[in-house]
């Protein structure tokens, strides 16, 4: 457990760049952006119509409507990170010669794949989810600011604690939901990665396209179009669903979010993406072991 902790640490720090800085330089321009607006409207600009639209008896719809808003470019972001640093994963230990030091280190295939995973699928999303709540937090503050200037009472509707915090409890769930689906392309990409002498990513892409050309050709039903579709459907439908379930809670008839959000579980392609996953990443380790000195 230590040696995995510790490989899970070294990936960190090789990628703290697009794990941390790039979410973090995200929320930096957001709230540049919202300070400039904030600027602009305490120093002139009248919202004082705002309070006619403002209802505190629906303390679920402005601060949790935002806090989706803010999270989006924090999650596309995320897509393009982890597809990155799978794709890089075994391709760069090759580039470098790394890979020739780490065969020699006495650790096994299984914890340095698995440190992978754990990197790219789980402690990617907890970092993205703290630049999130940072980011929401400050642009809390700052409406916070711009409602006391314009006289609008804000305490009740943009500080209540339950909308806020179930927010933040959605979108985590959501963040980690997301991994399992994005798991066989990670995999996937990690394979690509595992054997490509270069351009890593057209390895990934054309072997997609050349199967989908000829099931559209020779196949009546396409089958795997469907199932890439409805990977990527629920990757998009996962975040999407958190303001609907938000808005759901806080009606006459309440759910659980953590039940409506799990459900989709029970999805026969979650499981084939999994196990497709698991193969791939099977093969990539041993792909690894033998393809080092390329």
């Amino acid at each position: 457990m230590r040696t995995l902790i510790t490989l899970i640490w070294r990936e960190y720090w090789e990628h703290r760049g697009s794990f941390l800085v790039i979410p973090a330089i995200i929320g930096v321009l957001l709230f540049f952006v919202a300070l400039c607006a904030s600027l602009a409207i305490m120093l002139g600009l009248n919202i004082v119509y705002l309070s006619g639209t403002i209802h505190v008896n629906q303390p679920a719809g402005l601060t949790p409507l935002a806090f989706y808003g803010i999270g989006v470019p924090f999650v596309l972001a995320l897509w393009c990170v982890i597809a990155h640093y799978f794709l890089g994963a075994f391709f760069d230990d090759r580039k470098d010669k790394s890979v020739l030091f780490w065969q020699s280190m006495p650790i096994s295939q299984t914890q340095l794949i698995l440190s992978k995973l754990i990197a790219g699928l789980i402690l990617a999303p907890l970092l993205t989810m703290i630049c999130i709540v940072i980011t929401s937090f400050l642009l809390l503050v700052l409406a916070t600011l711009v409602f006391a200037q314009q006289h609008i009472e804000y305490w009740p509707v943009l500080w209540r604690p339950m909308p806020i915090l179930l927010t933040w409890w959605g979108q985590l769930l959501a963040l980690l939901q997301q991994s399992i689906w994005i798991f066989p392309f990670a995999a996937w990409f990690l394979l690509c990665s595992a054997f490509s002498r270069r351009a890593p990513l057209l390895r990934a892409v054309i072997p997609m396209l050349i199967i989908l050309v000829i099931e559209g050709f020779f196949s009546p039903q396409p089958y795997f179009w469907h199932f890439i579709e409805d990977l990527g459907l629920h990757i998009l439908g996962v975040w999407a669903n958190v303001m609907v379930l938000l808005q759901e809670y806080f009606s006459d008839e309440p759910v659980s979010m953590q039940h409506s959000l799990l459900s989709q579980w029970g999805d026969p392609n979650l499981f084939l993406g999994v196990v497709l996953g698991i193969v791939f990443v099977v093969i990539a380790g041993w792909l690894r072991r033998r393809c080092y000195d390329q």
